[in-house]
């Protein structure tokens, strides 16, 4: 089993702040990516906040809060182990998150909604079983 050390958030709302809170807890290399001027200092401040209590929760491996690194474009993954989506829930913009992670050679979506978020993409077959 390949062995996870970076890790790709793409989109920084609140469950994407909350996956890379956890994956930086956890001692993982993060980069999230979001278009939003102001989604690296929400991202921040979430962390600095979140850090406490995973604390108090024993999740995280060093007192020291994590850092992300962040990118506006999909186009910085290079080297990364594991993406997770976590983008809108409007299927437009996941179907354009989606094909641009596949530009990328990262189009696998794993998704109770997947027929509906892989229409028209180049490899609509891709899925939990690929």
């Amino acid at each position: 089993m390949r062995q996870i050390r970076k890790v790709a958030v793409v989109g920084g709302g609140l469950i994407g702040m909350s996956w890379a809170s956890l994956f930086l807890a956890r001692g993982l290399q993060v980069t999230v990516v979001d278009p939003r001027p102001d989604a690296e200092a929400k991202l921040t401040r979430f962390v600095e906040r979140a850090w406490p209590m995973m604390q108090t929760l024993d999740l995280t491996r060093s007192d020291e809060v994590g850092a992300a690194a962040f990118s506006t474009t999909t186009s910085s993954l290079a080297g990364i182990d594991f993406v997770a989506e976590c983008g809108p829930d409007r299927i437009e913009i996941k179907r354009q998150m989606i094909r641009e992670l596949e530009r990328g050679g990262r189009g696998r979506c794993d998704h109770l909604l997947q027929h509906l978020l892989l229409a028209g993409l180049r490899y609509p077959k891709r899925g939990p079983q690929s």
